[in-house]
């Protein structure tokens, strides 16, 4: 009830109709009269002052009601021209006149079916709130009426209406078809209702208010609600009792109308045979597109039986959507003189069950079709087609020109001395395709391999893991064949039966008695490591961290190698002197200021003996180490003869001292200088340490290894790549040359530009796993002393920080201008090192600074501390001048150190005095010199002045102190000074180890990285 100024105005909702539509909800404000009819007082819609006095409801359907005035329909469906109501009727008129005609085969897609699909909709709604609120009031306005009458009142149920159709056989042939409806049990003929009565104010269900007054039933005028039907299907039966089709027409009817209404409705049959059958029901998945064009598979029901005594082609399918409820029919002709039908029972218990057994394989039903739960990539449905197929009890799986056959791949191979010639195809049924062509699709990932006439077939999944790398291989190769190396074991794996496999001795051979160390189980697991690999004559890397004792593992393989050599000296005296060719021969380090060593001294077999069968190992190693590798054979095999290659008197009769000796230890820079010497030489084993030395092949060193043919070669790294995935290729080509292939088909199966993927890499370790062996410290050190990292941030000096702004804006300009040029990495390298000299000590940079400097100042309170507690420190830099100004202050401290670097004159006596004099507490030095091989536990402290770049020689240089052998707790200091670059290359650093330590890879500086580091 409206209250205010509106007092006994009630809101009501009417139907009324117009020229194009048979019933329009509106609403109204109604005035009741003493005779319980109403007076419409004023229709209302959306914004009308007086809505403001409707409950919630009511302004709902005011505004749902306004969706129905020609201003609402004529702004959203015609926009020609202004609106105006004659407009509007014209525009209609002419819409209209479109949908109506029968003859046009588009007319469903015509603007006036869209309008009433609209009308449609928001009828649904209004009829949802109605049936709702029971209290609104309903009428039918008949036109232009101003009054409601009782008699136009109606009312809602949620009680739904059913219509059933009647199809009649009659003698003469023909057949007649009449409608009725059914509500609240009632049956009421369709051709006692006159059309004026019913007001259809929905099409699709047909939703009408029915006028049943007039018609003296149990239950007076409302809304009849028919679910399934379309007003279409009872319009002709308002005008008409019943419609005739003639005999020469009914065969047709009865194949396309009546199964229709048969398999929608409840139709009552008179004359016509209907025969139910109970059948199990079968579900056919069909693979389709959706609308996104994604592949799914779109289910059906099919019911399939044969009628009794007929012949084989008269087998019968009912077939329908697994969603829809309609009734399997099927027309079957006359029969007895009479038309006849087959109903089909639906069972839809089972067709439920059939479906949950598909739901259980990794479906999942969307919408009215099903895809995979894993439904990333396209080919996972017909993955599954593969899997199952034939698998599940009462499916069908229609996929045109799939081929759901797993593929096999078949090959043969021939072994032509230690290469494997592999000849590879794929068979699909009778299909055989290369292998190479399937191996492209692999490493591009895409898994449908298509046929010329259409058909196709699927990859597996697994093979993309299986065979990823050989098809990294196969792809790039230049013929159809694979040619692979023997040891390129982990690839022949993937093809060839284990029997038929090169594979790798595998001997726990005892450790030699004569080294003296007792190796820990990780250094023991390493030695059969390297000695399984020699009597394969497979090279490998041995990919310890630094500080797992490297050299003792390898001397012990030495030792192994040359065993013979060892006991035959035992049991046949060696000479005191030694033929006049080699009495000069001395053992020399790299320098030459210490006095030769007598021959007997170095146990130099006689030329004259037999004890010595087998060509002398060849072992190179970085100048710096040389001595250290000496005292390592003189402390843990003093029973292998060693030569060492050193010096200005050094031996130019080389094929004399390799028949002669164990071991030949050389310089990799005097290895360079007398390539011409050793090129001839046929070393039994060949160790390089450092081998990431090697990685770039253009140089001479690189060079010049190859230039030896030794029996087997073993790599010696903490550090296997420092720029670049190239670094490792170029140290396998020396090490074991066929295992990764030329370097151009390299760069070819692996990499895109510089670029390498984390699928590559991954391929790249699968390969070389076999060859190389890395154990970290942390897994293998466990009783080791703690090591501590502390990271100190330093407040720059202020002089110290205009001076860095200063050149950072300069630096930074510098690199905008030559981003693009070809040496643009070089000279962004040279501006960063201008900062970092800066940030590591001022007068680097300008040598009148007189100012403080954060880095040295720190240093220096921290090395009193210790120093009176009879610590050792190591200070690391990578500017060897910077420890010109350093050592100056620390002696100006009374703080006692030395200086170890490249220009260093008497490095063994400055190792030693650092090592075992009290009186040092620190020595300065170089990551380049100091930071790999060397044996410093002595310290318990570790200072990074500065940060390097790759952060593999970083944590190299701690683990001079922090390794096998130490006994006190290490702790590590990196100096950073605030916003400085310091701050920048430790976060790139510790992204780097990041990715080395998964990939051993990392990326290569460039102008735009310097940026960022700026």
């Amino acid at each position: 009830m409206v209250e205010g100024n509106n007092k006994q105005m009630r809101f009501a909702i009417l139907v009324s109709s117009d020229q194009f539509f048979d019933g329009i909800f509106q609403s109204a404000l109604l005035k009741e009269n003493s005779n319980g009819s109403y007076d419409v007082v004023r229709p209302i819609s959306f914004g009308d002052f007086v809505t403001e006095e409707l409950n919630e409801t009511e302004k709902l359907l005011v505004k749902k009601t306004t969706n129905y005035l020609p201003e609402t329909i004529f702004k959203l469906f015609v926009r020609k021209s202004k609106y105006s109501i004659s407009t509007y009727n014209t525009e209609m008129a002419k819409m209209k006149a479109v949908y109506d005609d029968k003859a046009n085969l588009r007319r469903n897609e015509s603007i006036f079916a869209k309008i009433l699909n609209y009308i449609d909709s928001q009828a649904k709604e209004i009829y949802s709130i109605l049936a709702a609120n029971p209290d609104i009031l309903l009428a039918v306005r008949q036109p232009h009426a101003k009054q409601i009458l009782q008699s136009d009142i109606f009312t809602i149920t949620g009680e739904k209406s059913v219509v059933h159709p009647k199809f009649s056989y009659l003698p003469d042939g023909s057949v007649r078809y009449s409608m009725s409806i059914s509500h609240s049990g009632q049956i009421i003929p369709l051709s006692n209702i006159e059309r004026k009565d019913v007001k259809v104010v929905c099409t699709n269900p047909c939703m009408a208010v029915f006028m049943l007054e007039n018609y003296a039933f149990t239950y007076g005028s409302r809304i009849l609600v028919f679910e399934n039907a379309k007003s279409t299907i009872l319009n002709p039966f308002f005008s008409k009792p019943y419609i005739e089709i003639k005999q020469e027409n009914v065969d047709k009817y009865c194949r396309s109308f009546i199964s229709e209404m048969l398999s929608k409705f409840d139709v009552i049959l008179e004359g016509i045979i209907s025969e139910t059958v109970n059948v199990f029901p079968t579900l056919r998945l069909t693979i389709d597109k959706s609308l996104n064009n994604q592949s799914i598979l779109r289910p059906t029901v099919e019911y399939r039986f044969k009628e009794e005594d007929a012949n084989e082609n008269n087998n019968i399918t009912f077939k329908y959507n697994l969603d829809n409820s309609a009734k399997g029919i099927e027309y079957v002709g006359m029969a007895d003189g009479r038309p006849k039908f087959f109903i089909v029972k639906r069972n839809t218990d089972m067709e439920n069950s059939i479906l949950e057994d598909v739901l259980e394989t990794g479906l999942t039903k969307y919408d009215n079709y099903l895809i995979c739960e894993d439904n990333s990539s396209e080919h996972n449905i017909y993955q599954w087609i593969s899997d199952y197929n034939g698998l599940i009890d009462n499916v069908i799986i229609d996929a045109p020109n799939f081929i759901p056959l797993e593929p096999r791949l078949v090959y043969h191979h021939d072994v032509i001395g230690d290469w494997y010639d592999l000849k590879m195809f794929v068979e699909v049924g009778n299909e055989k395709i290369r292998f190479k062509e399937i191996a492209m699709l692999i490493k591009s990932g895409e898994h449908i391999f298509h046929f010329g006439d259409g058909r196709f077939f699927i990859i597996p999944d697994i093979w993309f893991t299986t065979y990823a790398d050989l098809a990294k291989v196969a792809s790039a190769s230049k013929t159809d064949d694979v040619r692979l190396h023997r040891s390129s074991t982990a690839l022949l794996e993937t093809v060839l039966e284990k029997k038929e496999i090169p594979t790798l001795t595998n001997v726990n051979v005892e450790v030699p008695e004569f080294v003296n160390a007792s190796l820990r189980k990780y250094q023991v697991e390493g030695f059969h490591f390297l000695v399984n690999h020699y009597i394969s004559a497979i090279g490998c890397i041995l990919l310890d961290d630094m500080g797992l004792g490297k050299t003792l593992q390898t001397i012990t393989m030495l030792a192994y190698v040359h065993r013979e050599s060892v006991e035959r000296r035992k049991r046949q005296p060696i000479p005191t002197s030694a033929p006049s060719d080699t009495t000069q021969m001395t053992q020399r380090s790299l320098f030459d200021d210490f006095e030769p060593t007598p021959v007997a001294e170095q146990n130099i077999p006689s030329t004259n003996d037999e004890t010595k069968n087998l060509q002398a190992s060849l072992v190179v190693v970085p100048a710096a180490l040389l001595t250290n590798w000496r005292r390592e054979f003189e402390k843990f095999c003093p029973s292998l003869t060693v030569y060492t290659h050193a010096g200005k008197e050094r031996k130019k009769n080389l094929k004399f001292i390799f028949k002669t000796y164990d071991i030949v230890l050389v310089s990799s820079n005097l290895f360079q200088k007398d390539s011409h010497l050793f090129v001839e030489m046929m070393p039994e084993t060949v160790v390089i340490d450092e081998s990431h030395k090697l990685k770039n092949a253009n140089t001479k060193f690189h060079q010049a290894m190859r230039g030896i043919k030794p029996h087997f070669v073993v790599g010696l790294s903490g550090t296997p790549i420092e720029n670049s995935i190239v670094d490792l290729h170029s140290q396998f080509a020396i090490v074991n040359p066929y295992l990764l292939g030329s370097l151009s088909d390299f760069k070819k199966t692996y990499m895109k530009g510089d670029e390498i993927s984390a699928e590559s890499r991954e391929a790249i370790g699968r390969i070389i796993a076999p060859h190389t062996l890395r154990r970290t410290r942390n897994e293998v050190l466990g009783d080791l002393p703690q090591l501590t990292e502390i990271v100190c941030s330093l407040d720059m000096d202020d002089k110290q920080a205009e001076m860095y702004e200063i050149e950072k804006s300069a630096a930074r300009n510098e690199v905008m201008k030559i981003i693009n040029s070809e040496d643009s990495g070089v000279k962004a390298l040279t501006a960063l090192i201008r900062l970092r000299k800066l940030a590591l000590h001022p007068k680097m940079y300008e040598e009148t600074y007189n100012s403080d400097n954060p880095k040295t100042r720190w240093i220096i309170d921290f090395l009193k501390e210790v120093q009176e507690e009879h610590h050792k420190v190591i200070v690391f830099a990578t500017f060897s001048t910077y420890f010109n100004y350093l050592a100056k202050e620390l002696e100006a401290a009374d703080i006692s150190s030395v200086i170890f670097t490249g220009e260093t004159k008497n490095p063994d006596q400055v190792l030693d005095k650092f090592q075992n004099d009290d009186s040092v507490t620190a020595m300065l030095t170089t990551y380049q010199k100091g930071g790999t091989g060397l044996n410093l536990t002595a310290a318990s402290y570790v200072i990074h002045a500065e940060q390097w770049y790759n952060p593999q020689l970083t944590d190299q240089a701690t683990a001079r102190a922090h390794r096998s052998g130490q006994t006190k707790p290490v702790t590590s200091y990196h100096l950073l000074l605030k916003d400085s670059i310091d701050e920048k290359i430790y976060n790139l650093a510790k992204k780097k180890r990041d990715v080395a330590n998964g990939t051993l890879d990392m990326a290569k500086m460039s102008a735009e990285m310097a940026l960022d580091l700026i």
